[in-house]
């Protein structure tokens, strides 16, 4: 998998931090295993809430413990007791990255191309799943027809801040601190190295997370 590719480059930075991390988790009487796993689901369910959205599907926020509790049962494998709890339990989060996610969606005008897809490199050996590639809508400086009206530069192009359509990778990540490490490069980098590899013809013009 390109989880193991990548986890041949030994990171320190991540190394440290997750120890720090697990120290902490102990000193205040948590298991780290079990807090791990909890993330690890919550991640789980946000993606494939991401993609339902992405695919055009309606939620309500009335019903989204509904509809999180039937997907924690359904695609993660929960037990119903234990799906509801752990709803329960997150849901404040969960509307709140759903929120954002939406936002998002609006405001960078994003228009999909490919959603969770699973693709390899030959050239180094393992696959991977890609979260989103998508046209999206980005503000960012450029000479957009503006010109100098006045001055020494009257009549010279302008640079200003317009809107940019570029087809992008987007990697999702449902941590909420500055969680952003070498390996999280690397992943962006080897997935941009599969689509090219796959689809030589649709460029890509960035990779984020």
């Amino acid at each position: 998998s390109g989880t193991t590719l990548i986890d041949n480059f030994h990171d320190k930075s991540g190394a440290i931090a997750l120890e720090s991390w697990r120290k902490r988790l102990l000193i205040e009487g948590l298991d780290p295993a079990v807090v791990l796993k909890t993330r690890q689901d919550y991640g789980t369910i946000l993606h494939i809430i991401y993609g339902k959205l992405l695919m055009k599907e309606e939620m309500s926020y009335q019903l989204a413990s509904d509809i999180i509790t039937k997907i924690a049962i359904e695609d993660v494998g929960m037990k119903e007791e234990k799906a509801e709890e752990f709803v329960s339990k997150h849901l404040t989060e969960f509307k709140k990255d759903i929120g954002a996610f939406v936002q998002w969606l609006i405001d960078f005008e994003v228009e999909p191309i490919a959603i969770e897809a699973m693709m390899k490199t030959d050239k180094y050996m393992a696959a991977t799943a890609i979260d989103l590639v998508a046209n999206i809508t980005v503000q960012e400086k450029g000479f957009y027809g503006e010109v100098y009206k006045s001055g020494a530069n009257k009549g010279k192009p302008k640079q200003t801040v317009g809107k940019s359509r570029k087809r992008v990778i987007v990697d999702f990540k449902s941590g909420k601190g500055s969680g952003f490490y070498p390996k999280n490069i690397l992943q962006l980098l080897l997935n941009r190295v599969i689509w090219e590899e796959n689809f030589p013809e649709v460029k890509l013009d960035g990779i984020y997370n």
